[in-house]
């Protein structure tokens, strides 16, 4: 599976490419933030969560990640690696990239708890897809996820050779593909925000700064 809009979208990157003054308060900014995040690097960047809530995550997380109620950007990668060596199920890697991203918020838990209830045995099928998908190219494994190539005809989930998962947007696999695959980066609203300020690409974000299903 290729995504067939690869040269549009690096023709378009290229008409609204950063002025060097922007370039420069970017990466001003980048290196400040380095040092905010953490004080070894940005993979000691901790996320704290409320064990309680993350009932069952026991064989997935190491005792001391969920003694301290902390996890480690680095952690992530790290069974991210093992998650490619065959070591552990992909289901492990979404579960960790998920709790990352929901840390201590109310609802991330339940948001979690309903995703992996739903069809746990296809949901490792399409995680299994999908990554497969990323290490030939990055874009064809969001694709994959996403289920098409238009917001408005995607394919439902779990229906092959696709690898969407039913409750699982961009905003939480860009995360699975950001830990698996060197190259792939978060789009979640934070980020799409940041990038239409910069560049103005349209259809990343409405006027009030709500998303666009990307």
């Amino acid at each position: 599976m290729t995504y067939e809009f690869n040269r549009k979208a690096s023709q378009e990157a290229e008409a609204r490419a950063l002025d060097n003054e922007k370039l420069v308060r970017v990466r001003s900014q980048v290196q400040a933030m380095v040092g905010e995040i953490a004080p070894d690097g940005v993979r000691g960047h901790k996320i704290g969560f409320h064990r309680q809530a993350w009932g069952g995550l026991e064989d997935v997380l190491t005792s001391e990640i969920l003694e301290r109620q902390e996890i480690t950007r680095g952690e992530v990668f790290a069974i991210a690696e093992e998650v490619r060596s065959g070591a552990r199920p992909p289901t492990h890697l979404l579960a960790a990239s998920f709790l990352w991203g929901s840390g201590t918020t109310g609802y991330g838990a339940a948001r979690w708890n309903k995703i992996i209830e739903a069809r746990e045995e296809q949901i490792e099928g399409a995680l299994t897809r999908g990554l497969a998908e990323a290490q030939e190219d990055p874009i064809a494994g969001y694709t994959a996820f996403f289920g098409g190539t238009e917001w408005d005809q995607r394919e439902n989930p779990f229906t092959k050779p696709w690898a969407r998962i039913n409750g699982l947007g961009p905003a939480f696999f860009t995360k699975v593909l950001y830990f698996s695959t060197p190259g792939a980066l978060i789009l979640d609203n934070r980020l799409a925000n940041a990038v239409h300020t910069l560049s103005e690409i349209p259809f990343l974000v409405r006027p009030n700064g709500s998303s666009y299903a990307w």
